[in-house]
């Protein structure tokens, strides 16, 4: 079935209403399809496999990544998950996943409709950064699939949306939202989501991430001194941020960070 928007709503608004708690055509279950993806053969079977079975409310594919060539030819990369079998993730693991700038992907998502909670609040309008919002507001575990679901596309970058210039700007908004978690949950609980971490490779990022926001809360700043070129950086990075950060984007992270409760 096809539905037209009456309107135009933009790409984070047509994200939003796929991953809408409301079912739009009468579905019990959902997932997203974007121009950069391809569904793999098996996903939606075993994706509902993985619902009905294990009672999760939220599933996440794995999915294999793919490089178009300016030729029209595409070349396989590899997986974006490696691992031994279905993972289990707590909110702990989501919100530091998110603390760390990374998130799970929009096509690996197959979602029980109205039990789970995708939609991210409309007063964030960043396309790039909607899915480290969207597992924040995620409250139960979700299973990571070891099972390739979906084939997400490495575009030239003459066909990349986001501009170099842009970049920057990007970097500074994922510290700023960073800087919110720390002030929402504070230093002594994100502390212990890094200390609960199993991989050692985000567990070195966060604690690195960790001693450049240090500076927003007066207890961690001891953490900042222990490293004194991150901590710089991490001053330098907000001094900047208030500069070519849109004041919009900066109180739709306030906002977001004021809504979200654990």
């Amino acid at each position: 079935m096809y539905r037209w928007n009456q309107k135009q709503l933009g790409s984070t608004g047509n994200l939003n209403q796929g991953f809408s708690r409301k079912s739009i055509l009468g579905g019990s279950f959902a997932f997203v399809l974007e121009d950069d993806n391809a569904l793999e053969k098996n996903f939606i079977q075993n994706a509902l496999r993985h619902v009905k079975d294990n009672g999760f409310q939220i599933v996440s594919m794995n999915q294999r990544s793919v490089a178009l060539g300016k030729n029209g030819a595409f070349k396989k990369i590899g997986v974006i998950r490696s691992s031994d079998g279905n993972i289990q993730w707590d909110r702990r693991n989501l919100l530091l996943n998110a603390f760390c700038g990374e998130s799970l992907p929009n096509g690996g998502y197959f979602w029980k409709i109205g039990s789970a909670n995708l939609e991210v609040d409309k007063s964030f309008n960043e396309p790039q950064l909607q899915e480290c919002f969207r597992q924040i507001q995620v409250k139960s575990s979700i299973l990571l699939a070891e099972e390739i679901g979906s084939i997400w596309t490495f575009l030239p970058e003459n066909m990349i949306r986001r501009k170099i210039t842009e970049h920057r700007r990007y970097g500074l908004i994922l510290l700023l939202l960073s800087k919110c978690l720390l002030e929402k949950y504070r230093f002594s609980e994100v502390t212990k989501w890094i200390e609960g971490c199993d991989d050692p490779l985000k567990k070195q990022k966060a604690k690195s991430i960790l001693a450049r926001v240090a500076h927003a809360q007066f207890q961690a700043w001891g953490w900042g001194f222990g490293r004194p070129k991150t901590f710089l950086e991490g001053i330098v990075k907000n001094i900047l941020s208030k500069i070519l950060v849109p004041q919009s984007i900066q109180k739709a992270l306030d906002h977001y960070a004021a809504q979200t409760n654990p």
